[in-house]
């Protein structure tokens, strides 16, 4: 998470007590060999220790926030 609070002094102009953005991605970049999807994504029936195999596996979700606090 990446986020800014405005100084008081600045705010104050505004009639603000406090100002805050912020933003944050969360899955943003995978760097890895497996030619796969996913690596943590990986289904082989219900053998839990055999070779895996993709399935029509889709990759965990990417998730952007971004978000704004204000206080009066």
């Amino acid at each position: 998470m990446l986020g800014y609070t405005f100084p008081k002094t600045l705010i104050d102009k505004v009639k603000l007590s406090n100002l805050r953005v912020y933003a944050q991605v969360q899955n943003a970049a995978l760097i890895t060999k497996y030619s796969g999807i996913d690596p943590e994504n990986q289904a082989n029936g219900n053998a839990p220790g055999g070779a895996c195999v993709d399935r029509n596996s889709v990759g965990q979700a990417r998730t952007y926030t971004v978000g704004l606090t204000l206080g009066f």
